[in-house]
């Protein structure tokens, strides 16, 4: 019997996430992003085993047009933390044939998200690893009968969130324990693991940063888990391209803010012909290009152990 997993997440522009830049990893396909400019490409992305998108009866036949699809959804949310799309990660009983396996997803998804109004879009993961599972990407707008976009509705899962999509954290309730038959509403997400550890790697324009925290009692075990992240950066395809968006994202933003053009005159009379003189021009101009090799690189270079510095909060 394989091993269950179900997660639920929220794709949002508040995270530098795009709703395209999502769909074309998950589908594996080359979707371009009318918002940013990028062309995502996951064409050559092994373990894709099919796509499909699957529409309510109100939805028009365009929307099956993945690339369509998103940067529709991404046109209509016009705040700078909008939510794009909530997905689900389940895995799928390796018992099941690829047969029975699409069919339990397609069910699923007309039973519980198309019959109520939302777009699915889905795809089916399998690496030959034993872990078979579908990734459902669903609007959180519903299409009414006039083939329109309607108000968002807010939805309720087992353990509350925000409006923004992020777990809410309440120290005054008990930790979740999984024999608990009864709702998970009373519970608490704990903002560790069971380790009591919790390992949060992020990366700026020209620094890398991983928040670490932990308890007392797991210092020493902390520091060997902290040395595994060091040392075994992976930096993932999609991350990469995360991380590129939301960067892209805020330049954009920022372009005409009178007081920008000004520290971007400043920079590049100041500090010309030094890395200091690097504005948001050339950032725009040469992100697109920069690959998980060049990443890769500049991170094995800063990550010396003269460039680290390590600060401690707490007691």
């Amino acid at each position: 019997m394989s091993i269950y997993h179900c997660s639920i997440k929220i794709i949002n522009r508040a995270g530098g996430r795009s709703a395209v830049a999502s769909a074309a990893y998950r589908s594996g396909e080359k979707l371009h992003n009318d918002e940013t400019g990028l062309t995502h490409d996951f064409t050559k992305k092994g373990g894709v085993i099919m796509n499909e998108i699957i529409l309510p009866v109100n939805a028009p036949e365009e929307f099956r047009n993945r690339e369509y699809l998103w940067n529709e959804v991404q046109k209509i949310e016009k705040r700078n933390d909008a939510q794009f799309a909530r997905e689900i990660e389940v895995a799928l009983p390796v018992e099941m044939n690829r047969e029975e396996q699409i069919e339990c997803v397609r069910n699923y998804i007309k039973e519980n998200f198309t019959s109520k109004g939302m777009i699915a879009d889905w795809a089916l993961h399998d690496k030959g690893d034993g872990n078979p599972h579908a990734h459902i990407m669903l609007t959180v707008r519903e299409v009414d009968s006039n083939k329109k976009w309607m108000a968002k509705q807010k939805s309720v899962f087992a353990n509350a969130r925000d409006e923004e999509g992020r777990p809410i954290y309440n120290p005054d309730l008990p930790s979740y324990n999984p024999k608990e038959k009864e709702s998970t509403e009373k519970y608490r997400i704990p903002k560790l693991d069971e380790n009591g550890i919790q390992i949060t790697p992020a990366c700026e324009e020209d620094y890398f940063v991983i928040d670490v925290q932990t308890t007392t009692a797991q210092i020493d075990k902390t520091l060997d888990i902290l040395n595994e992240v060091i040392n075994n950066a992976l930096f993932d395809d999609y991350e990469l391209e995360k991380t590129r968006s939301e960067i892209l994202s805020k330049i954009k933003q920022r372009r005409d803010i009178p007081m920008n053009v000004a520290l971007e005159n400043f920079k590049t009379a100041i500090y010309e012909n030094s890395v200091y003189s690097h504005t948001n021009k050339i950032l725009e101009k040469t992100l697109p290009s920069i690959t998980r090799t060049n990443t890769l690189d500049y991170y094995n270079r800063i990550l010396d152990s003269k460039n680290i510095i390590i600060s401690i909060n707490g007691n």
